[in-house]
């Protein structure tokens, strides 16, 4: 995902809850699909066929700007976030 996007490429992924948090910790725009279902995936895939919000050049361009700005410092806190939140 990430990389399509830093290729300015609308993409459509799986709505599973790590996409969906990276979606909203990045702050992406991606046409999610239900993977276990084939209709829902063609659908998916048509909606970046015919134009949706993840094909529109203002979000394809954000989305590029989003997931370029995320750097590893960010990835590693995050991680550590999590850690920590663990001890708890």
């Amino acid at each position: 995902m990430v990389e399509a996007m830093a290729a300015h490429k609308p993409v459509a992924i799986s709505h599973i809850p790590p996409i969906v948090e990276q979606c909203e910790r990045v702050g992406v725009v991606a046409e999610l699909f239900d993977p276990h279902d084939p209709h829902d995936v063609a659908e998916a895939l048509w909606r970046l066929w015919t134009g949706s919000e993840a094909t529109a050049p203002e979000t394809i361009a954000a989305n590029a700007a989003a997931v370029a700005a995320r750097t590893w410092d960010d990835v590693a806190g995050d991680y550590l976030a999590l850690l920590a939140s663990l001890r708890s």
